[in-house]
């Protein structure tokens, strides 16, 4: 994932806070209802077309469990959608393919 860097945060004392503040706010817009795990605040819940997946969130790197491919595009196209800012042609955000073992 590659985000355009408007003001330097890394390095700073609050980057981790502020961009985790920044990536909640996005995973908690209503027409998704992303739900954080009560286990653990990177790890999320939700339902698409009726499908259930999970999520994992690793600083800005993202994972998702889902039984289609197709939903786990579609998940990675709202998220970048939500990142693009105003003055970017695409989204900062791609999806990479299955992960394998």
């Amino acid at each position: 994932m590659v985000l355009p860097v408007l003001h330097a945060l890394q390095g700073h004392p609050e980057s981790g806070r502020l961009w985790e503040t920044y990536i909640n706010t996005i995973l908690s817009l209503p027409e998704w209802s992303f739900k954080s795990t009560t286990h653990d605040r990177t790890i999320y819940s939700g339902v698409f077309e009726g499908e259930p997946f999970l999520l994992l969130r690793q600083v800005d790197d993202v994972a998702l469990a889902c039984r289609r491919e197709s939903t786990a595009k579609a998940v990675y196209d709202f998220i970048g959608k939500a990142l693009q800012q105003p003055n970017e042609a695409q989204p900062p955000f791609t999806y990479l393919g299955l992960i394998t073992c």
